[in-house]
């Protein structure tokens, strides 16, 4: 666990503050992979304790480690869960993690926000009053990619995904808009298989006249295989991927094979001045462009914190009757609000496009 306060909020400065402390779950390699989510959480703190200098409010954030471990993951959930000095857990990336925990702080009355993502069947229809996802599901994101592709014109489809929970949910999701869609799902492979695998499928493909494919991968190596090889085939068959291709690194070094794929972003985000002020203050500070997980975690962050001053509490209970409320939370990336089951409201997925080996938003 490494521990680190806002600017003005050293431990135990302030004995008659309230105190808000907040708990960032994860797997801390991923979060060295792209800094920009820590990052964010580092500038939500620090710009809170700032605005609050002198009064009663003031904030902490501590990182807890799970290395992706599932066995350790839940044991790091249920202590958080449990204590009192926590207001707010963010994350974890492992979404099994989170499915095991997710009765800990429900029971405990401890706010959970997924800001990294949560499987659909942890939280739609649980109507939990302390658990949230300010991320869109597999099933959204699936057929919205199913929409784009109608709209596109891309009507004879392969979906190539791993055989793991998450990704044949957003398989099945993308083949039953497509459907509804007037579109032709003509194909469903699950496994990698070897390169001679591959030049079998895309000769079938060939023969049905498949021009566009979907790939959803639980390893982020394996999507991006699955571009090279396809790319190296055909250049015109339309791309779609899940995030397993929000990779910056990778991207650039596979820019040639994954150019032109269109991705559904997995978190809402609203081009404004507000955001463009974000990202240059960010360059500034950090002296690297951020990529939007910086935003997104700076809004988790401070939509908690924000939301106690104005409960005038830090106590879980009412910080999450406020998050449930209908008028929603004005972030850097937009308006926030959640319905009863903690899901997001009255948005849907935008799309990010790769050029030059860049995710980019796609204008359309």
């Amino acid at each position: 666990m490494t521990q680190i306060a806002g600017c003005s909020s050293e431990e135990g400065e302030f004995s008659e503050s309230l105190q808000l402390s907040i708990a960032v779950m994860g797997s801390r390699q991923v979060y060295d992979y792209d800094p920009s989510f820590l990052n964010g959480i580092g500038m939500a703190v620090n710009d809170f304790n700032r605005q609050h200098s002198g009064g009663v409010f003031s904030a902490t954030y501590n990182i807890y480690d799970d290395e992706y471990d599932f066995e350790k993951g839940v044991v790091i959930a249920k202590k958080l869960a449990s204590d009192p000095k926590i207001t707010a857990v963010i994350g974890s990336h492992s979404f099994n993690i989170l499915d095991a925990s997710v009765g800990f702080f429900e029971d405990s009355k401890k706010i959970l926000i997924a800001a990294n993502g949560m499987m659909d069947k942890s939280i739609v229809n649980k109507n939990y009053k302390y658990v949230f996802r300010n991320t869109f599901g597999e099933a959204e994101m699936g057929s919205s990619m199913a929409d784009h592709a109608a709209k596109a014109g891309a009507d004879r489809i392969a979906i190539y995904h791993s055989d793991t929970e998450y990704e044949n949910n957003m398989g099945m999701a993308f083949g039953k808009r497509a459907l509804e869609n007037g579109l032709k799902v003509l194909d469903d492979v699950s496994e990698i298989g070897s390169q001679k695998d591959f030049d079998n499928i895309y000769k079938r493909w060939e023969a049905i006249g498949i021009n566009c494919v979907m790939i959803s991968q639980e390893s982020i190596a394996d999507a991006f295989m699955l571009a090279e090889r396809i790319r190296k085939k055909s250049g015109t068959i339309k791309v779609y991927g899940d995030f397993s291709f929000d990779a910056e690194e990778m991207l650039m070094e596979n820019k040639e094979y994954v150019e032109g794929i269109v991705i559904p972003t997995l978190v809402p985000i609203s081009q404004s001045k507000a955001l463009e002020d974000f990202n240059s203050r960010y360059k500034e500070i950090y002296g690297s462009e951020p990529t939007w997980w910086a935003a997104h975690a700076y809004d988790t962050a401070r939509m908690v914190l924000d939301t106690a001053v104005l409960a005038d509490s830090n106590s879980p209970e009412k910080i999450a009757e406020g998050l449930h409320s209908k008028t929603g939370y004005q972030g850097i990336t937009g308006k926030i609000t959640f319905d009863e089951s903690g899901l997001l409201t009255n948005i849907s997925p935008a799309y990010s496009i790769v050029e030059d080996g860049r995710l980019v938003s796609l204008k359309e």
